[in-house]
């Protein structure tokens, strides 16, 4: 399948995915209220973190596959992408064991987030499958799956009807999250034809070490990433649930679904375009790289000014439309989020250059010093009376340099050398 309609495929079943998802979160403000509702989406929003706790190890394996490494060697690294991850699982879970009630939404609901969280610990190898489909192409397998898993999720929602509790909620989820992350692993190794029980006793071999070196080297740079990531991106719901209120922690976690969709699909754009560029720079092809950037940027543009024009215009009835009354949003926060999702739409469609071909020291340094100056900008502001809009505004002004930086050294370091070289 050609890059385009595995593009145009992967939107529709993304699109797909986010209208059921708006569905059910709707249903679950209205029967839950804004408190309740506040507290099951920070508990819920924790395992974006665990998802990404691979250590970078599943984005080396996308590239390895992305471009094309002789298959013994390819077949090597999987093994022991999956062994790793299913050992740093492990460890994981007597992290929490000893951290749990040092966060306050685990300490208020420890069941709950004991069902959660272990599963998601458990399951956490699975992740290499999505990177595999990824590396290969198959990046619609992924999005089918996420469709399936929010219909599902829908359909339970439904089923528990009015006042469900958080318990069952946090059971049903886990469910549903294990059963997806196992299939999208059987889909990947099939599609690799290791789905079979050669493979897995591979997976019992000692590895060697130079090849689990390489593995923690590489993929501990896309885990500094992820994590500072994760900082500016998914501590939102958790500072407004701790900073503020519940009820504030509903409003920013409803806005932030809002204003996800934009960056969620820009993102399934990334995701084709990161195998593509993986095997253009391979190929030290400098015209095609200048296309895919400038596209994406064009792109990003488009979704910029459609961002604000629905910003100024429809957010916030549609907000209080969408929670049935119960919850209400300001102008400024509406165009706060809109300012860091333009930002960040700058900043992804360089970043991808240099995630895949691998330049992620500049990356590394612009991510930990945008994480460090993350907290105190926050404090800065919400002193300064922003309330909600505090965070979005935070992630903005320090995500700004690097956004536009990474598409100069693009430009400059990546595409220009491959040119003169030619």
């Amino acid at each position: 399948m050609s890059a385009s309609r595995e593009t145009l495929h992967s939107l529709f079943y993304k699109m797909a995915a986010i209208g059921t998802t708006f569905v059910s979160v709707s249903l679950l403000v209205r029967n839950m209220g804004p408190t309740a509702y506040g507290a099951w989406a920070t508990l819920a929003s924790a395992l974006i973190w665990i998802q990404l706790s691979d250590f970078g190890i599943g984005s080396v394996i996308r590239n390895r596959v992305a471009a094309g490494h002789p298959d013994e060697e390819l077949h090597q690294s999987i093994a022991t992408a999956i062994t790793l991850t299913g050992a740093i699982g492990l460890g994981l879970i007597l992290v929490y064991a000893a951290a749990w009630r040092h966060v306050s939404v685990a300490r208020d609901y420890p069941l709950e987030s004991a069902l959660m969280y272990l599963s998601a610990f458990l399951v956490l190898p699975t992740s290499v499958g999505m990177n595999i489909l990824q590396g290969l192409g198959l990046s619609r397998v992924t999005f089918q799956a996420s469709l399936c898993q929010v219909v599902l999720w829908l359909g339970f929602i439904l089923w528990l009807g009015p006042r469900p509790s958080i318990t069952v909620l946090a059971v049903g989820f886990s469910v549903l999250w294990a059963c997806v992350c196992l299939y999208q692993l059987y889909r990947g190794l099939r599609e690799m034809g290791l789905a079979n029980t050669a493979f897995l006793r591979r997976l019992t071999h000692v590895r060697p070490s130079r090849e689990v070196i390489a593995l923690m080297r590489i993929g501990g740079a896309f885990f500094l990433l992820q994590v500072t990531s994760l900082v500016l991106f998914n501590l939102g719901t958790y500072l407004s649930y701790t900073s503020f209120s519940p009820a504030a922690a509903a409003k920013y976690d409803v806005l932030n679904k809002i204003y996800q969709i934009p960056l969620t699909l820009f993102n399934v754009v990334i995701v084709v375009a990161w195998a593509r560029i993986s095997r253009e720079a391979s190929a030290r092809n400098a015209g095609r790289l200048q296309n895919i950037q400038i596209g994406l940027l064009a792109v990003a543009l488009a979704g910029t000014l459609t961002l604000f024009l629905v910003s100024i215009f429809v957010v916030r009835p549609f907000v209080r439309l969408y929670s049935h009354g119960q919850i209400d949003v300001s102008q400024r926060e509406v165009m706060a989020f809109s300012i860091q999702v333009t930002i960040q739409l700058v900043a992804y469609a360089g970043a991808v250059f240099m995630n895949a071909v691998e330049r992620l020291r500049i990356q590394i340094l612009f991510a930990l010093a945008s994480a460090v100056l993350f907290v105190p900008v926050f404090q800065m502001l919400r002193a300064s009376g922003l309330d909600v809009a505090s965070v979005p505004l935070s992630t903005a002004l320090v995500m700004l340099p690097g956004a536009l930086w990474f598409n100069f050294y693009v430009r400059s370091h990546i595409i220009h050398p491959l040119r003169v070289a030619a």
